[in-house]
């Protein structure tokens, strides 16, 4: 996974190696309908000028 970049040739990317991928369990890949999985990464993730992280504490999940 690449983070910290929306351009591949940016030098300042974060090369990040995916353990695992978990699909959303009603995605349908005709229509992207939900288009969302959850990635599980090899190493933690710290904050730094290149990669800002969401605050977990203001994240709203919504039931079905």
């Amino acid at each position: 996974m690449i983070a910290g970049a929306n351009n591949l040739n940016d030098p300042n990317l974060i090369i990040l190696e995916v353990s695992s991928v978990v699909l959303h369990e009603k995605y349908n890949s005709t229509s992207l309908e939900n288009d969302i999985a959850l990635i599980k990464l090899t190493e933690e993730i710290t904050e730094s000028s290149k990669l800002s992280l969401q605050d977990d504490k203001k994240i709203i999940f919504e039931e079905d």
